[in-house]
């Protein structure tokens, strides 16, 4: 189990991405630890306190952990992102090993997720404890990127991008185009290939992309070595209730090889029902 660990480590380490976040991002990236540490414990079947700001830890006392309902709130402060704070917000990982290839994937979790705005309308979700991920898909042999899956707003709007015809950017020092930059939207946090607009769901949904604050931490978390604290709390991270807790069941099946092109993300979510785009 160590050797593995070592090894899990070791990759985590070697293909660790480079991000940028929007310029004009308001959301810091935020480690769950201290996330949970800054949150309350919730019982969702009757909204009454569990366990005050903190005061949570891992594992849970059995009586609590076997609760159906409980939810996170966080209560901390809001915190803006800087270069000088986010390098040591961790990212976290899981490494698995398939038959002709592996993949790593990458954690990113911030405190809350704004919703887009149309005309200072707001469409779409908002909510606390933002979790996203990439996930980098290397040879067996350990040296060179296949291809990269960017998780999208959601899971039909989740794609693949080869390592090939300069799809995937890297920085000019790193000869062994080892460390991918991924480039973050403002407020969605969703992660994408290149900078720019990324236009969805009839333009109400656009993403936008800019070579703005750079998140390079000095270490990623193995969180196959978490079992008995992070990976074993089994409630919502949110209070709302809707996001799920960190699990590696989540990540442990790979998307297929698909891309969704702009006429897709164009005309989604009507074009999930619609074979020919």
């Amino acid at each position: 189990m160590k050797n593995m660990t070592t090894r899990q480590l070791r990759l985590l380490a070697k293909y660790k991405p480079i991000l940028y976040l929007h310029k004009k991002e308001e959301i810091s990236p935020l480690s769950f630890e201290e996330y949970i540490y800054n949150s309350e414990l919730y019982n969702g079947e009757n909204n009454t306190l569990l366990i005050s700001c903190e005061n949570i830890t891992f594992p849970l006392s059995d009586e609590i952990k076997n609760l159906n309902n409980k939810y996170l709130n966080y209560v901390g402060g809001f915190v803006s992102p800087n270069y000088y704070r986010i390098k040591y917000v961790p990212y976290y990982g899981f490494v698995y090993e398939y038959k002709n290839h592996i993949d790593i994937v990458y954690i990113f979790n911030y405190f809350y997720k704004k919703s887009y705005k149309w005309f200072n309308i707001n469409i779409g979700k908002q909510h606390q404890c933002d979790i996203k991920h990439i996930r980098i898909r290397i040879n067996k042999q350990e040296t060179h990127i296949i291809g990269i899956y960017f998780e999208g707003y959601n899971k039909d709007l989740g794609m693949w991008i080869l390592n090939e015809n300069n799809n995937i950017e890297f920085e000019n020092n790193d000869n062994l185009k080892q460390h991918p930059i991924i480039y973050v939207s403002k407020h969605s946090h969703v992660c994408y290939p290149k900078k720019g607009k990324w236009i969805k769901s009839f333009g109400f949904m656009n993403d936008y992309t800019n070579k703005g604050i750079y998140w390079y931490p000095n270490h990623v978390i193995n969180l196959d070595a978490h079992d008995n604290d992070l990976l074993s709390y089994n409630g919502k991270m949110d209070n709302s209730k809707k996001i799920n807790n960190i699990n590696r069941e989540h990540y442990k099946i790979a998307p297929e090889i698909k891309n969704k092109n702009l006429v897709y993300r164009f005309f989604y979510p009507i074009s999930k029902y619609i074979k020919f785009i």
